[in-house]
């Protein structure tokens, strides 16, 4: 596996340099036909997902028994391969650019040609690149529920004054008891004779199952090196058995782990007590209302507005949209903040975002059909229920919130699992496993005696959950 030690670096706290010239034989890189950056490798852990960053998030403390184990890899290799995994853009939920205040990375420079996807077999994708990669860092964290494990390998400092700002991150957040979990990567480097820039890409939630992976090849932030690419993989893998291979290690990440998470609640508490103290400003929901009516700030008014209140179908929109339908989605979201008695925050503020966001499609639709990246942005945000816009549009008249929009898109998609087009089922059927929801047991294209038994078996123990005969 590419010369990698037998264990497995945990790191917390302090670095590790790795990589090209490093005087430990531990960690030596193979050689190989590329010239890799120095590097310092770390982990830590946080609270929150990597797009919050909610340092009050509620987690459970890590335990051997009950925390994920979590690994991330760093190669460097020559270029990107053009016939691995598929483009990023294909899985990316939002680009975002890092350097300053986040905010929508509408040509995004660093992210350039990525590639990213799912690999069925971690192992068996890293033999591909034997003698063709340089390992940078194998990193092990913990991932209990509402955490963070944060991945770094950081440009090491050329001269004793000079700070190292071109790094690499992965991020891995663990979201309570659902099977998926939501991966980031982060890449801070010179991305052009501009200059310095920093993006973060986050993507659809993904369930890793064991042996399987998320990887991520991008172009190389680092300087001073030959022009190259990183590979970047993420592994999830249920907590070992005691007694087996990786125990020892697991129980170390842990206790890191919570000595992190510890750390931070102590820091939190400590600048709440200081005199003087202040919360950061709070974006101003006012302020993005207004500029939705700008064509040079829309983009990133929705986008702020989305995130402020969980509209996910608004947000897609603003990251994937064209302006011909980006105009009348900001135009309905504007008519609608504007109304009176209109909310200014929190999930109220994002129904009335996702739902003005449908409509402004609705009116779109109206002209004629919706540009194929709308479609694709529909079915993520509404599975098989998409297929059939005048019924989703009727749908969104009889909802009040948006907890009520998410419960009546699945009951449309379970009611869709009957449907007599193969298709509407398949797609049905996989909205609803990503969200950990499909009836167990049910195969989309299987035999409609088969799916019968099936459904009807969910149908009961839907009745008997909510107490009704």
């Amino acid at each position: 596996m590419l010369g990698r030690p037998a264990a497995i670096l945990s790191l917390l706290g302090s670095f590790a340099l790795v990589g090209a010239g490093c005087a430990s034989s531990h960690n030596a890189p193979v050689a190989g036909p590329a010239g890799p950056p120095r590097v310092a490798a770390s982990v830590r852990h946080e609270p929150g997902s990597p797009l919050s960053g909610d340092s009050t998030a509620q987690v459970e403390t890590a335990t051997p028994t009950s925390a994920l184990q979590v690994l991330g890899s760093f190669l460097s290799l020559d270029r990107i391969p053009e016939d691995l995994l598929g483009p990023l853009s294909a899985h990316a939920r939002v680009i975002l650019e890092t350097a300053g205040d986040r905010a929508p990375a509408t040509r995004p420079s660093l992210f350039t040609g990525a590639r990213a996807g799912s690999v069925a077999d971690a192992e068996a994708f890293l033999r591909l690149f034997e003698g063709r990669a340089q390992d940078l860092a194998d990193l092990r964290g913990a991932l209990p529920r509402g955490v963070t494990a944060t991945f770094e390998i950081e440009g090491e400092a050329r001269t004793k004054d000079e700070r190292a700002h071109e790094r690499v991150r992965l991020h891995v957040h663990r979201r309570g008891d659902d099977p998926a979990v939501e991966i980031a990567v982060e890449l801070a480097g010179v991305a052009s004779p501009a200059g310095f820039a920093g993006e973060l890409v986050a993507f659809d939630p993904t369930k890793l199952g064991r042996g399987e992976g998320f990887a991520v090849i991008a172009r190389s932030p680092f300087s001073g090196e030959r022009p190259g690419a990183i590979l970047v993989l993420a592994r999830v893998a249920p907590p070992p058995a005691e007694d087996a291979p990786g125990a020892a290690a697991h129980r170390t990440a842990c206790v890191q782990c919570n000595a992190d998470i510890a750390r931070e609640a102590v820091l939190v508490r400590e600048l709440a007590s200081r005199d003087g103290a202040t919360s950061p400003p709070r974006p101003d929901m006012n302020e993005a209302i207004r500029a939705l009516g700008k064509t040079d700030s829309r983009r990133a008014s929705i986008f702020l507005l989305a995130q402020a209140g969980s509209a996910p179908l608004a947000e897609d929109l603003a990251l994937s949209a064209s302006d011909r339908v980006l105009g009348p989605v900001c135009a309905s979201v504007e008519r609608m903040a504007n109304a009176p008695g209109a909310p200014t925050g929190g999930r109220e503020l994002g129904w009335l975002v996702e739902r003005a966001a449908i409509e402004g499609l609705q009116d779109l639709a109206r002209t004629g059909t919706l540009p194929p990246e709308t479609e694709v942005a529909l079915a993520r945000r509404c599975g098989a229920a998409a297929l059939s816009l005048g019924s989703l549009f009727g749908l969104v008249e009889g909802c009040k919130s948006l907890d009520e929009f998410e419960d009546r898109l699945r009951l449309e998609n379970v009611d869709l699992l009957d449907d007599s087009s193969p298709s509407t089922r398949v797609r049905a059927f996989d909205w609803l496993t990503a969200r950990g929801v499909a009836p167990p047991g049910y195969d989309p294209l299987a035999p409609a005696p088969v799916r019968r038994v099936a459904l009807d078996r969910a149908a009961a123990l839907e009745r008997a959950k909510r107490g009704t005969p």
